[in-house]
């Protein structure tokens, strides 16, 4: 289910690289961040904040496919599993091959155990749904736990919170979109792009106290 057998297209352009120097929202919390960092941090942030939207948009078009029963599921499914690899090679601008590449494999395993909830949701599946549940909230708690063990500037408990929030945002969406509540849903939606970005600061913040303190 989560992989076609069919040859991949090409993988979309990966994250621009740190020397670039690539615009950032307006609405960064740290007042006059623009002032403050230098090209290849402000490409950090850039880049970790579009990859964890990327997650958090083609995450929401899976429910939707899959809710409306419409023939792209396959292929959102297969695009989702273009973002693991995308995130190793940007950490891997910064940490050890082998770390960076096993964050991408922690992040797979996210996706692979929400394809199949989304999937058994949808089948009225409830013991597949509550596994998938488990396995989705276990992934979080080793994927902070680990991203602590590779840097120290990262807090293990408040990563765990906000990976936890996230999941719970993406479960609400998912029971949203298939009871038809669509004004709930979309504002859920809403929630999960604001959660996505807090991550994804967390993780620039702790990148850039140890790469450019």
């Amino acid at each position: 289910m989560i992989y076609s057998n069919q040859v991949r297209p090409p993988a979309p352009p990966a994250p621009a690289s740190p020397s670039s120097s690539v615009p950032v929202p307006n609405n960064l919390s740290t007042p006059n961040f623009s002032q403050i960092l230098e090209g290849e941090q402000l490409a950090l942030i850039s880049n970790l904040r579009q990859l964890w939207m990327q997650l958090a948009i083609w995450e929401r078009s899976l429910i939707v496919s899959t809710a409306g029963n419409l023939g792209d599921v396959q292929m959102v499914t297969d695009r989702l599993f273009y973002i693991p690899e995308a995130f190793s090679e940007l950490l891997g601008q910064y940490f050890e091959p082998q770390e960076a590449d096993h964050f991408g494999e922690l992040m797979e395993e996210h996706i692979s155990d929400f394809a199949a909830l989304v999937s058994a949701e949808k089948n009225d599946d409830e013991k597949t749904v509550n596994q998938e549940t488990v396995n989705l909230y276990d992934n979080a708690k080793r994927m902070a736990a680990y991203l602590v063990s590779i840097n120290s500037y990262w807090n293990q408990e408040q990563l765990e919170d906000a990976l936890d929030d996230y999941i719970e945002m993406l479960l609400t969406d998912l029971v949203s979109r298939l009871t038809a509540d669509y004004a709930k849903e979309i504002d859920v939606f809403d929630d999960l792009q604001t959660q996505a970005i807090k991550i994804a600061d967390m993780m620039s913040e702790g990148m850039l106290q140890k790469f450019h303190p």
